[in-house]
């Protein structure tokens, strides 16, 4: 991994393609305290002169031969950017500014806003003004609208639901749900019932888009008008709806054992149909919410699995009782699902 310091330096010869205010200028970087939880090593930086100060984010992503995320990441960015004519203010791009090659580093203008993640929870509160709700809701609105420009900037051809894989991913998820003792009295249920209407609709066409694959509040911030995405950094193709479940998905299993004890559930789960409404802006019809469902069954099926490993180290000395937890949890859930479905 390269030193902080060395690629500091190098944005610091940069700053004037960076920012045109410090052509000429004499300028220093210095490293910032960050506090932000990331998957990988990330860094707050600042570029200094007399006139001027900008704060930079500098991310390190796996790279090898055949996969960089870093530089995936980085086009995926200026590409939503160089698109970006005629977007309303709800959406915002980050500025991307570079990816340094030999550092494996990708540098972006730094974000004021806040985490989306935190804001929500302390914001979607059972005790909260009509401004406030309001304001909540107009962000969700626009994480549908950000995703669904996001798609239609980068869509694939489309694929028939028996070309899709489906079948194949759901043996796989209730595999590993079963090893962990979660949803064995159910697993033959969602098999049968996905399986029936997999059948059923086999000849039906998935919209395809490039996939964010991991579209959660997390890897949002927002600010007093706009949302703003990061983590792009997929280059494959995918049905637009699993970028859309797992949104909705989230909104249903958030703060599940609560570290925000006036967090509203049910505002949360309300608040599902605005987000579907920034998306596609109208009602679906039966037959898209069949294919869309399916979907929320396979991405409640990887959260249960996903809370598991989450909370386990918390359950340590009770890991029956955690597994007794979310399989109330969830069974529930899909079960409301499946008779969507069926």
């Amino acid at each position: 991994m390269t030193d902080i310091n060395q690629t500091a330096e190098v944005i610091r010869q940069k700053a004037g393609d960076y920012f045109s205010a410090f052509k000429n200028k004499t300028v220093e970087v210095i490293r910032l305290p960050f506090q932000e939880a990331s998957t990988y090593p990330i860094h707050l930086l600042e570029i200094r002169s007399k006139e001027l100060t900008k704060k930079v984010i500098v991310k390190y992503a796996p790279a090898n031969a055949n996969y960089c995320e870093g530089m995936i990441e980085y086009t995926n960015m200026k590409n939503m950017a160089a698109k970006r004519e005629g977007n309303p203010e709800n959406i915002g791009l980050i500025n991307c500014l570079d990816y340094i090659t030999e550092h494996n580093a990708l540098v972006m203008e730094f974000n004021q806003g806040a985490r989306f993640s935190k804001w929500f929870m302390e914001n979607n509160a059972y005790f909260i003004d009509l401004k406030t709700r309001n304001k909540v809701k107009y962000f969700i609105e626009s994480a549908g609208s950000w995703l669904k420009l996001f798609h239609r900037n980068n869509p694939y051809p489309k694929v028939n639901v028996s070309e899709s894989g489906l079948g194949n991913r759901l043996s796989t998820l209730i595999v590993k749900a079963e090893g962990l003792g979660l949803l064995n009295k159910q697993s033959n249920k969602i098999k049968e019932s996905i399986t029936s209407t997999l059948i059923r609709t086999k000849d039906r066409e998935l919209p395809m888009a490039l996939l964010h694959g991991d579209y959660g509040l997390q890897n949002m911030n927002v600010d007093e008008r706009s949302l703003y995405v990061f983590d792009l950094q997929r280059d494959y193709e995918e049905c637009i709806y699993q970028d859309i479940a797992y949104f909705w998905v989230t909104l249903d299993t958030i703060n599940s054992f609560p570290k925000y004890p006036l967090f509203s559930k049910s505002r949360s789960k309300n608040l599902q149909k605005d987000f579907l409404f920034g998306y596609f802006s109208r009602q679906l019809t039966k037959e898209e919410l069949v294919l869309l469902n399916i979907y929320i069954v396979l991405n409640l099926i990887q959260r249960c699995i996903k809370q598991y490993h989450n909370n386990k180290k918390r359950f340590k000395y009770s890991l029956p009782l955690l597994t007794v937890v979310l399989n109330y949890q969830f069974t529930r859930k899909i079960n409301k699902m499946l008779f969507e479905i069926d």
